[in-house]
């Protein structure tokens, strides 16, 4: 079966005649409409209950850009032109477009090459993909994760992951160990010392930092000196006690 989105309606239809078609979380019924010509065609996967799974993918809005979304469009598009091909609908949406009785989307255009904005069913599976931590605290997002289970919405990803909690669920995997370096929480000066002296060449990151940032590396020298080394710039020191004095606040 295919389906098609009519942009003079805005609505979605599908193209067997005689056949019931519902979608999303809030099992939306897909009509049948015969006249579909010079119209792109989707092949979807039909699952029990006559039913055709759609998947959201949560973002934040960013008016700087062309499309007006926020984060990774790149892999946002990989993803929905991977799920389309399984026959499976996919759209990016933000976190406003809960907020209306009639959803709003963006379905990516492998004709157009760009994101076409059209109604959406409710997603079943929503993948949380907001990029800031900021936005996962706001009030926003929290009433966002009340209306997800409102609508029995399945959320995939639901928050930013800890990196020591992260760390210790790959520990308890006996096959990760050996993969694994030696980690710590940085507590205080006396720790990073002891564990830079055993290690000599570390890395400090935060344990609720994202994309990179905040990513720092210490080498130990010989001589006891220090090098500190951020993405954009290198600092020595000539021992541990000058670092901790300098360096002690950034975390």
């Amino acid at each position: 079966m295919n389906i098609f989105y009519d942009i003079p309606t805005g609505n979605w239809y599908h193209t067997h005649e005689n056949a019931e078609l519902f979608a999303g979380s809030a099992k939306e019924e897909i009509s049948y409409k015969k006249d579909h010509s010079n119209q792109p065609l989707i092949p979807i996967t039909i699952f029990p209950g006559n039913r055709m799974l759609a998947v959201g993918i949560l973002t934040v809005p960013n008016p700087k850009k062309e499309s007006g979304l926020g984060g990774n469009l790149t892999l946002f598009r990989d993803l929905s032109l991977y799920l389309l091909k399984h026959g499976i609908l996919a759209y990016v949406f933000t976190g406003n477009a809960l907020h209306s009785e009639s959803m709003r989307g963006y379905v990516f255009s492998s004709i157009s090459n760009k994101w076409i904005e059209c109604k959406v069913p409710f997603p079943d599976i929503v993948y949380n993909r907001i990029p800031s931590r900021s936005y996962e605290a706001s009030e926003e997002f929290q009433h966002l994760i009340t209306l997800f289970k409102d609508y029995r919405m399945n959320l995939f990803n639901p928050c930013f992951i800890d990196k020591y909690v992260m760390f210790e669920a790959l520990v308890e995997d006996g096959s990760l160990t050996n993969h694994l370096p030696p980690t710590m929480i940085l507590r205080n000066s006396s720790c990073l010392d002891a564990f830079l002296e055993t290690y000599r060449h570390i890395y400090l990151k935060p344990c609720k930092g994202s994309q990179g940032k905040g990513i720092y590396t210490i080498i130990k020298n010989d001589d006891d000196t220090l090098l500190f080394n951020s993405l954009k710039h290198s600092e020595s020191f000539p021992d541990f006690a000058s670092f901790w004095e300098t360096k002690k606040g950034i975390y």
